[in-house]
């Protein structure tokens, strides 16, 4: 009798501990995401647009590929459209290109898996006939590459499938800037920006094992 209760317990403790170990989440090899983000902006050079126009909507995609669950690098795609009634122009958009390195936080036994990030962004920003003075209009461009920060959380329901959330900052201030073309010499516009995204991401390669 006492073996066969030695051998209930010992079984319900590996029933337990395989629970315990089951895998949760999958950060390795090769993902892709959507996502849809508010973005905020600001400039001292750029004082009437960051004034009268300084937040808007917008999405993009993301790549990236777990060398192993903790080391992530990624690239991203975002396209920002930013509201014109208070500025009198046809358009304004922003565009970022992001690469950088991730840190996959917690481990795979986690649904929740935190994660910090960074890397270089480059910048396009580009009104469409503003006004510039009376009765003249013109068309402004700023660019420039910085570096950005950021972290988030993803939380997978069911690999290979999360849904997440992320904050991405640009913290190198200076860019260049063109009117009607022409680059403004000697000119170097503080821009920096701050985009808030939520989203959906697909891990292909466990995806592929299915």
């Amino acid at each position: 009798m006492k073996k066969v209760i030695l051998s209930i317990a010992l079984l319900s403790l590996i029933s337990v501990a395989n629970a315990q170990v089951k895998q949760r989440s999958a950060t390795k090899g090769f993902n892709a995401a959507a996502r849809a983000h508010v973005l905020g902006w600001a400039s001292e050079y750029f004082e009437f647009l960051d004034k009268n126009s300084s937040s808007g909507f917008g999405g993009g995609i993301r790549l990236g590929y777990g060398v192993t669950e903790l080391i992530e690098p990624y690239v991203g795609f975002d396209f920002t459209t930013l509201g014109t009634s208070e500025i009198d122009a046809e358009s304004f958009n922003m565009m970022h290109l992001d690469a950088g390195v991730r840190v996959n936080l917690a481990g795979t036994v986690h649904p929740v898996r935190p994660f910090l990030e960074a890397g270089y962004s480059y910048l396009k920003g580009k009104v469409n006939q503003v006004i510039n003075g009376p009765n003249n209009y013109v068309d402004l461009e700023f660019y420039g590459g910085k570096p950005h920060v950021g972290g988030g959380v993803n939380y997978f329901f069911k690999i290979p499938i999360a849904v997440f959330a992320e904050g991405i900052f640009t913290v190198g201030k200076k860019s260049k800037a063109k009117l009607d073309g022409t680059e403004i010499p000697n000119e170097e516009p503080d821009v920096t920006t701050f985009r808030v995204s939520v989203g959906i991401v697909f891990n292909i390669s466990e995806l592929s094992k299915k």
